[in-house]
């Protein structure tokens, strides 16, 4: 695993994102068995990475980035290239104030000193394709991470739900279990924090979901690259077949 230092947030953060597969967008890829899936959908969506990728390595070589753009400028790039309608504002807060004491209370239910990361890429090198945003991290040496956390302030009446139910949601499911085998972790935590309340939390331990995830994931790695060689083979025939002046008049009116 190699954690990313770039902010939770931020707009490069947000580009990170853009072209890999995140714990938190696992269900077009990885059933709820946690097994791979290969259907038509979860091809589009590793098409939609593939796509998020040549957005981002466009406004690298153009030496931009989403700073200083308003919020319908960053959903136009975004959508000319994947489709995705951004939603929500970018710079949204987002509960951070919350989220802030859920940590906190957290820390202190569990006696480890949490800590903030903004991504944790699946695998030996930065350029990994599969990732998590844990929302704290506790490590066992520089390198190496002991614990993570997935922490909700949600309304109310989903609070009241989770904490009546006092289960790890299935919903969090693939999130959690992916997260843990992203990090090569033994253990997880779960949280949920409402003003005025304890904190809802539970402890989850590696088994053989976490297992399957990890294989699946693997496979995911292959699956994506092979699509990534297929789709640069198959855009290098149309742009030989091209004519020069028609390629030009096209690449400038597709620039972001």
């Amino acid at each position: 695993m190699i954690p990313l230092n770039n902010v939770q947030g931020t707009d490069e953060w947000l580009m990170a994102r853009l072209w890999r597969l995140t714990s938190s967008e696992l269900k077009a890829n990885i059933t709820s068995t946690g097994k791979l899936s290969r259907s038509e959908a979860a091809v589009k969506a590793v098409y939609k990475l593939i796509a998020g990728l040549a957005c981002v390595t466009r406004m690298a070589k153009e030496e931009k980035t989403f700073e200083g753009m308003e919020d319908w400028e960053i959903k136009k790039a975004i959508a000319v290239y994947t489709g995705e309608k951004f939603s929500g504002n970018l710079h949204t807060d987002r509960g951070h104030d919350l989220e802030a004491d859920a940590v906190a209370k957290l820390s202190e239910r569990i006696g480890l000193q949490l800590t903030d990361v903004g991504m944790c890429v699946m695998g030996d090198t930065p350029l990994g394709v599969v990732s998590c945003s844990p929302d704290a991290i506790a490590y066992r040496t520089k390198k190496i991470v002991e614990i993570g956390a997935e922490i909700k302030c949600p309304t109310y009446a989903k609070f009241i739900e989770l904490v009546d139910n006092d289960v790890l949601p299935k919903d969090y499911a693939l999130q959690v279990h992916s997260s843990m085998a992203i990090c090569e972790t033994e253990r997880w935590h779960f949280a949920a924090y409402f003003p005025g309340h304890g904190l809802f939390h539970k402890e989850v331990r590696r088994d053989h979901f976490t297992d399957t995830i990890a294989a699946s994931l693997e496979e995911f790695r292959g699956m994506y690259a092979d699509q990534l060689d297929s789709v640069q083979s198959s855009l290098a025939k149309i742009d030989k077949a091209e004519s020069p002046a028609v390629a030009a008049i096209e690449q400038e009116d597709s620039l972001i």
